[in-house]
């Protein structure tokens, strides 16, 4: 790492909304290797330069959020249900379904990345390849490796500050963003005349091939298999990550066989 980019990453940590002192350039690589879109990283290794990107501290970072950020909801739950339901009556007497579009409503790619755009350095931190855009994708996958950078170098109590700090107005104005997966569930619960749903739902989702493995997709179909009928496909859907495929085909299906 070169000192410039040791400057950068410097100032992004100090930054008022993170406030992290790190010095030590072992752990300065750890957030060096979060803000690596894997197009950089392979730039650099067909130059035969060492570079590792951030998609495997994605996945832990989304881990990490998804738990601060569910029981900062949870603890606040009985506040927030009221002022919710008012708003949105379908969720009177469901209060876990309730929860879980919370969650998604504040984690998902969109919310991700205007909460990453609040920290003036951010965006300059991302080291990406040529012709990769920052699109709220990239911006997202960056900022939850990001957050889980922050867990190794300062562990869960400076992370969970951190979260609150960037997530504060976000809690404050929750709101749910429907799961047309639990939609989908409900409304297949309805037609199944045995009551038991177990195995009836099944998604297969796979890499989009028709994309360029710097910026890779993913496609997804959801099947259902209702008793005395036959395995029927019902929707497809196409996301950057699996699970927003899984997320775009359940919401295909359910607005065309349940409504």
């Amino acid at each position: 790492m070169d000192d410039s980019r040791r400057q950068q990453l410097l100032r992004l940590l100090n930054d008022p909304l993170i406030q992290l002192d790190i010095t030590d350039i072992g752990l300065l690589l750890h957030v060096d290797q979060a803000l690596t879109h894997r197009s950089y990283a392979k730039e650099q290794r067909d130059k035969g330069l060492p570079c590792e990107d951030y998609e495997r501290m994605e996945f832990s970072g989304d881990c990490i959020l998804d738990f601060v950020i569910g029981h900062e909801l949870y603890t606040s739950f009985p506040k927030l249900s009221k002022e919710v339901i008012q708003r949105f009556p379908k969720y009177e007497g469901k209060e876990e379904e309730l929860l879980t579009d919370l969650l998604h409503g504040m984690t998902n790619d969109n919310s991700l990345s205007r909460i990453a755009s609040k920290i003036p350095s951010f965006d300059e931190c991302i080291l990406r390849g040529g012709g990769v855009s920052l699109e709220d994708s990239v911006r997202a996958g960056a900022f939850e490796a990001f957050i889980a950078a922050i867990y190794e170098v300062g562990g869960i109590d400076a992370t969970t500050t951190v979260i609150k700090r960037l997530f504060r107005e976000r809690f404050d104005q929750a709101e749910p963003i429907v799961s047309y997966k639990n939609e989908l569930q409900e409304c297949v619960q309805k037609r199944e005349k045995t009551g038991n749903i177990n195995g009836i739902i099944g998604y297969q989702t796979r890499p989009d091939p028709d994309t360029p493995e710097n910026n890779k997709w993913h496609i997804s179909e959801v099947f259902v298999k209702l008793s005395e009928k036959d395995l029927e496909l019902w929707g497809r859907g196409r996301g950057k990550k699996a699970k927003d495929a899984e997320a775009a085909a359940a919401e295909d299906a359910f607005l065309k066989h349940c409504t």
